[in-house]
């Protein structure tokens, strides 16, 4: 089952909100950097800055995430 504590920015002031594909669930952390971790994101612009710059849908549909 996937738990989403966050979806996008605007549920983690000051912090990023990133996936782990590998647990998988979402949570507000500072820095989304580790291997098989993914910027959760709602458009492009929610991606600036933090290397991927696309805001891809996922195959589900469920969320979107910087690729």
């Amino acid at each position: 089952m996937t738990i989403y504590y966050c979806d996008g920015p605007e549920d983690c002031p000051g912090g990023v909100c990133c996936l782990d594909s590998t647990a998988p669930y979402s949570s507000c952390v500072a820095v989304c950097d580790a291997a098989d971790t993914h910027r959760m994101c709602h458009d492009s612009v929610d991606c600036e800055g933090s290397g991927p710059s696309n805001c891809t849908l996922d195959p589900s549909g469920s969320f979107s995430y910087c690729n």
